[in-house]
């Protein structure tokens, strides 16, 4: 339960497909009644290749928190992974989560609501016989061995030989649910000559295909051959003439769904079995009347603004993608991000997306998405949003009123090159397929344009890293002489330099410590002196300038006397504390001029350490 709500999750994937978008706006508006909100996980594959983009788009899997969600419903036909819906049912039933199985039998310990394909194409072959006196049948099926294929192979079998009429494998043929595969079957046929009764489909698009080469071909539908689809698609009421199928009424699985749900939480009964039997949709290609007459003008209408529509947005957001990936910064970012194309929608992202000293090939998280997260967009209350930072547990923000809304909230992965980068969640007013077809245009648009800027950004801090490292001295953290000599030039550039002063420091003795105590030691040694420097020049310009020198260089009047005697009074700081073998010593020689060269400045600084060192060497003496 979530603020009050009961949640059901349904995972599932190709929303924008009629089918789906019917089945969660009708499950959505049954359940609202009842005081249930509805999660939806899609991803835009139907996984089936277990390509390694597919793993990052079932991320969205891992989404899900089974502390909140009250029930889980799973379309076992349409995410085609078994190893994926096996990994959602046990987290859901180590968590005591009941799951509702759409349409994959034999699920042990979840409710199983399926159509009763069986019932439903047995109808369509009763009808033929019966109806239209068919006798001599032929079969296009989909792929050879697939269960959906096979188990209505049975039925015809089973069916025709309850009339005691023929049907053997020369009557079978396989269209693999597509196109040009049953028109090439339907040529074998008429090449044949032996032109059966009925020709019956085991899918609409099969059927609609066969029928055109049959009419191509000379035959009249239905007074030479009767030609029958199964599904109930958009397409058979517009064909020539209408086919006769058979249709699965996903408004219909969605309200027995919504049924089931609320009866497993009232009553917490044991996992049963849901059957659903599709209606027949007899129609003109059996001889039958057609019931439906729709209006082709106005489909054709809706199809076009629908691709116009998804045309000009896939421009936008393209436009959108190429921007963000040549961003300086996150803040850049966002301010791209300020389009119409983006509403009803937030952008969530893993917090180290935004860091670019992390590797975006690699995932820094100990789970799939982290608990640290960033508000990326949250397009309705535009780019001023105070507070970007979330923990995952919070899903989006504003959630409280969202939920009140009652829009079901529709989760995608974001992910580049099979990282996950976050998620994006949609909560339109109203479930529409033009809605449902942007959610993987956004994904894809915000997966490239976010995955190319934080490579970029990845690329430039490499880049940053290995300037630095021709820099900087790696044991002082100094600049070494390279760098000192490229930021020197750049500060007697600047107009504002009244004066300058060198400091030169020479550590005594580096050979007697590497000597006796080690290199190490003798690191250490060098180590203190460039500290003793650093601390007393401030924002001064500091380097390593050779193996035992260091130099510093300020653009402001300086005492001379106290730059020395701090730098010593440090370095006997360390000698009493340190517990040393040895003592740390260095010379300095300190030049101050307005117009000198650099070479002139440090040969006189140069000088004035050696003075010093001897003058030392005279007091050991």
């Amino acid at each position: 339960m979530l603020n009050g709500y009961h949640i059901a999750a349904v995972c599932t994937v190709k929303i924008h497909e009629d089918t789906m978008c019917n089945f969660i706006d009708a499950l959505n508006k049954k359940l609202i009644k009842h005081n249930w909100r509805v999660f939806v996980y899609t991803t835009a594959s139907d996984l089936y290749w277990k390509r390694t983009s597919d793993a990052g788009e079932a991320a969205v899997f891992d989404l899900i928190d089974f502390e909140v969600v009250d029930s889980l419903i799973v379309f076992g036909s349409k995410i085609l992974d078994d190893d994926v819906i096996d990994s959602i049912c046990t987290r859901a039933k180590n968590n005591n989560i009941p799951v509702c199985m759409i349409e994959k039998s034999g699920c042990e310990g979840c409710w199983n609501i399926n159509f009763n394909y069986k019932k439903g194409f047995e109808q369509i072959i009763r009808h033929l016989v019966d109806d239209h006196n068919a006798k001599k049948f032929h079969y296009i099926a989909g792929f050879e061995g697939n269960e959906f294929s096979e188990e209505r192979l049975e039925v015809i079998k089973n069916v025709l030989s309850g009339y005691n009429l023929p049907f053997d494998d020369s009557m079978v043929s396989y269209g693999n649910f597509w196109s040009t595969p049953s028109i090439q079957a339907a040529e074998r046929i008429i090449e044949s000559g032996n032109i059966p009764d009925a020709v019956v489909c085991a899918n609409d698009l099969m059927a609609v295909s066969v029928c055109n080469t049959f009419i191509k071909h000379g035959y009249k539908v239905p007074e030479d051959i009767i030609v029958t689809g199964f599904d109930g698609i958009d397409a058979i009421r517009f064909s020539v003439p209408k086919i006769t199928s058979a249709m699965c009424d996903f408004i219909a699985l969605a309200e027995k769904t919504a049924e089931t749900v609320i009866d497993i939480f009232n009553n917490k009964s044991h996992p049963y079995n849901v059957n659903i039997t599709p209606t027949i949709l007899a129609s003109e290609s059996c001889g039958c009347s057609s019931p439906d007459y729709a209006d082709a003008s106005e489909y054709i209408n809706n199809l076009n603004d629908t691709f116009n529509r998804f045309q000009n947005e896939s421009r936008v957001l393209n436009e959108v993608s190429a921007l963000i990936q040549r961003c300086h910064s996150v803040e850049e970012v966002i301010s791209n991000l300020h389009r119409s194309v983006f509403y009803n929608m937030c952008c969530i992202l893993k917090r180290e997306c935004i860091d670019p000293t992390l590797n975006p090939i690699s995932v820094h998280s100990s789970s799939t998405f982290g608990e640290d997260m960033y508000v990326l967009i949250d397009a309705d209350m535009g780019i001023n949003i105070e507070n970007r930072d979330m923990n995952i547990k919070e899903i989006i923000p504003r959630l409280d009123s969202i939920l009140e809304g009652g829009a079901p909230l529709i989760f995608k992965s974001l992910n580049f090159l099979d990282i996950p980068l976050g998620y994006l969640c949609f909560y339109y007013g109203s479930i529409e397929k033009t809605h449902l077809l942007q959610i993987s245009q956004i994904a894809a648009a915000l997966n490239n344009g976010i995955g190319g800027y934080r490579s970029l950004q990845h690329q430039q801090y490499l880049m940053t890293m290995v300037e630095d490292m021709y820099k900087f001295d790696t044991l002082t953290g100094l600049y070494n002489r390279n760098g000192f000599l490229r930021k020197y030039e750049e500060i007697i550039n600047n107009s504002d330099v009244e004066n300058i002063t060198l400091v030169l420091c020479d550590l005594d003795g580096l050979k007697y410590i590497n000597d006796n105590f080690s290199h190490r030691e003798g690191d250490n040694a060098i180590y203190v002196v460039a500290e003793a420097l650093r601390s007393v020049c401030g924002k001064g310009l500091c380097s390593r300038y050779g193996g035992d020198e260091m130099i510093a260089v300020m653009t402001k009047p300086c005492d001379t006397d106290k730059i020395k005697s701090s730098i010593e009074a440090y370095i006997e700081r360390y000698n009493r504390t340190s517990g040393k073998p040895y003592t740390v010593s260095a010379s300095i020689g300190i030049c101050v001029s307005d117009s000198e060269s650099f070479e002139k400045m440090f040969s006189s600084a140069d000088e004035l350490m050696y003075l010093d060192k001897a003058r030392k060497k005279n007091r050991r003496k």
